[in-house]
């Protein structure tokens, strides 16, 4: 199970009902942390969620709506009496930006251990997260996630006893490891069927429409975009700007084949969303505008 609540979906400035752009994920009792843009802290208050638990931060990139509100996020946490580190996964300059902030955060009772995304696509593994890294079209170095939970595949008791697998082993090959008893070595692929459908959520924010998107948002449970404009007249600032449309949005979500779309990362001229929401919905029929507090529990799905 995966809780996804969408703290944020504002873009620029934060505006009184609207604050600016952040993703919170739950599993396993880990808490996961996509941007962090001035008031997020509030946000997840009002969202009845806690900073506590936050193991992973990943930033897209380092303008201010993404990142302004991380001093008093670690402050937060550090006040909560955390003393286990938080890994932080961003663009290259990382550290610097991470510290230079730290000016008014100095003291904290836990560790940073810092990871720059070095390639056009990287992976990395955090608590039970497959995270996936990849490089999007902004006017400055800009990185879209994907948040994968992957699932093993069930238990062959039949294929266990065939082989005369002691029932000590058994348990730990369920989790993935390898054992050895009196000398016969047992491996997870003699009991463990082939894996199954996990769970995927794709974010992405600041950038124009792209291949790269389309690639790793695909078959996505959620896949939460951009949307800069609904209208039209704004296509010249979003190509100019480097930000999206909401139909170039949806576009990507039909291109991909998701399960469901949530626009995100609004300009704070957009006043109504929901009238645009019509000619979405012609291209993407599951697309959903975002809104402060969104929240989904996304459970596995037994396929037959």
């Amino acid at each position: 199970m995966l809780d996804v609540c969408l703290l944020g979906c504002g873009g620029m400035m934060p505006l009184p009902k609207r604050w600016l752009t952040s993703l919170l994920t739950r599993y396993n009792g880990s808490s996961l942390l996509i941007d962090c843009g001035e008031g997020t802290q509030i946000a997840m208050k009002e969202a009845g969620m806690s900073s506590n638990p936050i193991d992973t931060i990943c930033f897209t990139h380092y303008h201010g709506d993404h990142i302004a509100g991380l001093p008093g996020l670690l402050l937060g946490m550090g006040n909560s009496d955390r003393t286990d580190p938080v890994v932080m996964i961003g663009p290259k300059g990382l550290s610097h930006v991470v510290n230079s902030l730290r000016v008014i955060a100095q003291e904290l009772p836990f560790d940073i251990i810092y990871k720059e995304i070095t390639k056009e696509e990287e992976e990395f593994f955090e608590h039970g997260y497959h995270i996936r890294a990849f490089r999007v079209r902004h006017n400055v170095t800009c990185y879209g996630y994907v948040i994968d939970i992957p699932r093993a595949g069930k238990f062959d008791v039949e294929a266990a006893k065939s082989q005369n697998i002691p029932i000590v082993a058994w348990n730990p090959l369920q989790k993935g490891q390898t054992i050895e008893i009196d000398g016969i070595t047992y491996t997870p692929d003699m009991v463990m069927g082939p894996d199954r459908r996990g769970i995927k959520v794709t974010y992405c924010t600041d950038t124009r429409p792209c291949e790269s998107i389309v690639k790793n948002a695909k078959a996505s449970d959620i896949f939460i975009c951009e949307g800069m404009y609904g209208d039209k007249e704004k296509f010249p600032d979003a190509k100019k700007k480097k930000h999206m449309m909401f139909t170039e949005a949806a576009k990507l979500a039909r291109d991909a084949e998701v399960d469901e779309l949530w626009l995100t990362h609004f300009s704070p001229s957009l006043v109504n969303g929901r009238q645009y929401m019509k000619e979405v919905r012609s291209i993407f029929p599951r697309a959903h505008l975002g809104k402060d507090g969104k929240f989904v529990e996304l459970n596995f799905i037994d396929e037959e």
